[in-house]
């Protein structure tokens, strides 16, 4: 089994020239980054969330995460 090492969230950037988002993390206690590409309504949804925002109606992931606490 590996080590896990934690990352902290530093944000949601775009790349150009593809406008594609990145979710990108760093090592906690290190200097390495972790970027992650990711689709427009993924790095949507982790703004608002990070922002304390909620949508109108749940998404998707939201849904989700309810049953499996309720299961």
């Amino acid at each position: 089994m590996t080590d896990r090492i934690p990352l902290d969230l530093i944000g949601i950037r775009v790349e150009l020239p593809t406008n594609t988002p990145i979710l990108l993390l760093k090592e906690r206690d290190g200097d390495q980054y972790l970027p992650i590409w990711i689709n427009t309504p993924e790095a949507t949804s982790i703004a608002l969330a990070r922002d304390g925002m909620q949508p109108e109606r749940p998404l998707t992931h939201d849904l989700f995460t309810t049953v499996i606490a309720d299961l």
